[in-house]
């Protein structure tokens, strides 16, 4: 069991999935497969993982999450 599971009811870990608009065969070898294996091993400890994707490279957009107020 997690040392921290009997201090936090809902632990929810994160990782990100590097999404390349063209992705080598080493890019995905070395990077994309990780989130997913610590996902696998957190999986069997009981614990939740959310796997979001991360835009990167030359041609990757860096939107806001939201939406800016105009302020007055």
């Amino acid at each position: 069991m997690h040392p921290d599971r009997g201090r936090v009811s809902r632990v929810v870990f994160f990782a990100g999935k590097l999404i390349w608009k063209r992705e080598t065969w080493m890019q995905k070898i070395l990077h994309n497969e990780t989130a997913y294996q610590v996902e696998r091993r957190l999986h069997w400890k009981g614990l939740a993982m959310a796997v979001l994707p991360v835009r990167v490279g030359d041609d990757a957009r860096s939107a806001p999450l939201m939406p800016r107020q105009k302020a007055g």
